[in-house]
């Protein structure tokens, strides 16, 4: 429990979450028990969630050490849809992640402007490169992922 009252579930890497018929498996990072552990960017979970025929890859604030490290585990990583990690910042989306996850939508999780110029026009047009289609939460606002396990739908606050 922390301060509050409120019980901490530790998760890490190979934990399997199940909601109903949805599941989220923990990739990433590795399983710790430490509550104190400092967090830093290469330290965020990242989950592959499926549901039915889809799947969704929530990456989190990792940067190229946690997608290497990620790559390195072997797991088919191909998903409908990606949340870029780290607000497409030039410290991620290595070539070789991009081509593990090959995602229809590659949603950036960002503002209208930020002060750290994200997301990379480089990483971008990686992800434009490999096929997906990029939307970004600072052009298109809160965007909502939808799916009864055979189709997505995904709308945007701003069209």
């Amino acid at each position: 429990m922390n301060q509050t009252g409120v019980p901490v579930e530790m998760i890490g890497g190979g934990d399997v979450l199940r909601f109903g018929n949805v599941t989220a498996q923990v990739l990433w990072p590795a399983p710790s028990r430490d509550e104190s552990a400092p967090s830093r960017n290469n330290d965020s979970i990242v989950l592959l969630v499926r549901y039915g025929e889809k799947s969704l890859l929530l990456t989190g604030d990792i940067e190229r050490q946690g997608e290497t490290a990620v790559l390195r585990e072997g797991i088919n990583l191909q998903c409908d849809i990606v949340k870029v990690a780290h607000h497409g910042s030039k410290t991620s989306s290595i070539e070789a992640f991009i081509s593990a996850t090959h995602p229809s939508l590659a949603i950036v999780s960002v503002g209208r402007t930020s002060m750290f110029g994200h997301p990379n026009q480089d990483v971008v047009e990686r992800w434009r490169a490999s096929g997906a289609e990029v939307m970004t939460t600072g052009q298109r606002g809160t965007i909502s992922v939808v799916t009864d396990g055979r189709e997505l739908k995904v709308s945007t606050f701003v069209r």
